[in-house]
Order: structure tokens, then C-alpha cells, then sequence
């Protein structure tokens, strides 16, 4: 019900026109205690293909593929 409002104020609002967003999402490490039974993406600390980025290599990663046209960085 909330999603059908939101859509009628968005159409309202701006017409039947649709925006979208370029953002990276950069993950520093995949290292979690959580341990979620669903979860494809954590690793625990010692497991292979687990890691953890020191700052410069995190800023690096970001900058690889920044172009003119991302507006967000996620962390």
C-alpha cells in the first residue's frame, strides 16, 4: 500500500520520467563474526578468500573506477 502512494507522489511529482544513480560500493574487508547461514559474502578471519584492505588500498579501489559520472561512495 505504501509502495503504491509513493509511486503516485513520485508520478505527481515528476511525471513518468525515471533517475538513476551511479555509485560504488566498496567493501574494505568481507571479514564478519556474524556468521549468517545465508550469507555468501562473509568469511571468517582465517578462511581462504577472506581479507581486510589497509586505508590506501581502499582509496585506491575507489579511485579505480571512478568516472565523472558516480555521485556516491558507499562503505
Amino acid at each position: 500500500m505504501a509502495i503504491a502512494a509513493a509511486n503516485q507522489v513520485a508520478k505527481r511529482m515528476h511525471g513518468n520520467v525515471a533517475y538513476f544513480n551511479v555509485n560504488r560500493h566498496i567493501n574494505p574487508t568481507n571479514v564478519c563474526v556474524a556468521a549468517c547461514r545465508i550469507c555468501e559474502f562473509g568469511r571468517k578471519k582465517d578462511t581462504p578468500g577472506a581479507y581486510t584492505m589497509a586505508p590506501k588500498e581502499d582509496f585506491e579501489n575507489a579511485a579505480s573506477g571512478y568516472s565523472e559520472a558516480v555521485r556516491e561512495f558507499h562503505h
